[in-house]
């Protein structure tokens, strides 16, 4: 299980990182480490350059994160 993501930090595959996900009621915290990363441009001037990332989770507990995902899913 893991998740995209975005930073105006620098990642590299295999960086460990840590996520948190807020919530109405609590934050969820886990741990990853970074599948894969590149860096994008922005097609806009005004705009920083960022760090598009897969992550994939090691220690996330997949029903909450199930259960995170259908309660914010549009």
């Amino acid at each position: 299980m893991g998740a995209q993501v975005i930073s105006p930090t620098i990642l590299r595959p295999n960086q460990k990182v840590r996520i948190a996900l807020p919530n109405d009621d609590f934050v969820m915290r886990f741990r990853g480490a970074i599948a894969w990363a590149k860096f994008e441009l922005p097609k806009s001037p005004s705009r920083a350059p960022q760090y598009r990332a897969g992550v994939e989770f090691t220690d996330a507990d997949s029903s909450a994160l199930d259960a995170f995902c259908s309660r914010y899913r549009e």
